[in-house]
């Protein structure tokens, strides 16, 4: 109410404060967002026996080059969409995959210059109880030569059927190598493959032993003569025993690279022994020019000096 005039005294009326408050509805923050971890992990070692089975004693591989793959071969991506990245095994030989997407994936194993695949054969899979001790994988050869080892497929399941607290892990998914019987232990310098020589009647199986096998062959180049030379290296003869080059294991690359000698007529004739035409130059001449001026113009100019008298 406002009071009338002859009620107001001479400063007028004035009424303050009159605020209003509004309250705001209650907000609800929006639930985070579902997120599931998805792993993969193994290692790899070297089955001294052939048998299989990680045992005591036996070691694992440094050096081999782990790649996670989808199913169509391209590389797997995780979670943000990024391409997995490949890893490389150290001393415990073991490699590990995180916050993955889901899908249907295979792991790899492949060298590199810490680990020459190509010496090695694989064990047989599915040789434990459980996964925990046994070989996963199947090995790739090219020419008889091991190039790489992989897994099956396996999935990894989507987000609604994972627990997002436990995640979901594939673990043990492990690869064994066997060493060839007769090289020193791994990192002491393990021979090379056999030298190219005659064409394997039969492809070599899984879990074998590699010195039980054929040689492998040179692509397109089957029943060589091949000896073996220094330094590692193989000298090729053709049918007469001649050298014709020789063949030396390229590591970077992982196969046997020949090298072709030049033809004989080719080689510069110097040093070393000399041949008869040589022997010939460095003393019959200086012996016939030792003859004329010693003996024969001597001769002569006597002579023209007489019919000059």
């Amino acid at each position: 109410n406002l009071p009338a005039k002859d009620k107001v005294g001479p400063y007028g009326y004035n009424l303050y404060n009159l605020d209003a408050g509004f309250v705001p509805p209650e907000e609800v923050p929006p639930p985070p967002p579902r997120t599931v971890l998805r792993t993969v992990s193994g290692a790899a070692w070297y089955d001294g026996n052939g048998n299989g089975i990680r045992e005591a004693g036996e070691i694992f591989v440094a050096g081999a080059v782990v790649t996670l793959q989808g199913k169509d071969g391209n590389p797997a991506k995780n979670a943000a969409g990024e391409a997995v990245s490949p890893q490389t095994t150290g001393a415990d030989g073991a490699y590990l995959f995180t916050n993955l997407a889901a899908g249907d994936f295979y792991v790899s194993f492949a060298g590199s210059a810490a680990f020459a695949i190509g010496r090695y054969g694989v064990s047989p899979k599915d040789r434990g109880d459980g996964d925990t001790i046994d070989s996963d994988v199947t090995g790739v050869r090219e020419n008889g030569i091991l190039v790489s080892a992989r897994t099956d497929d396996f999935n990894l399941p989507p987000d609604e059927a994972v627990d997002p607290e436990e995640g979901y892990h594939r673990r043990h998914l492990d690869a064994g190598f066997v060493p060839p019987s007769d090289s020193p232990p791994p990192g002491g310098g393990d021979p090379p493959p056999p030298p190219p020589g005659e064409d394997p009647s039969t492809e070599p199986g899984e879990g074998e032993n590699p010195n039980e096998r054929e040689e492998p062959t040179v692509p397109e180049t089957p029943g060589r003569n091949v000896v073996p030379g220094e330094n590692g290296v193989y000298i090729e003869l053709d049918e007469n025993g001649i050298p014709l080059g020789e063949w030396r294991w390229d590591e970077p690359t992982q196969q046997w690279i020949f090298d072709e000698y030049p033809p004989l007529a080719d080689l510069p004739q110097t040093g070393g022994v000399l041949s008869f035409q040589g022997i010939a130059y460095l003393w019959v001449f200086p012996l016939l020019s030792l003859l004329w001026f010693g003996f024969v113009w001597p001769g002569l100019r006597r002579r023209a000096d007489r019919r000059a008298r």
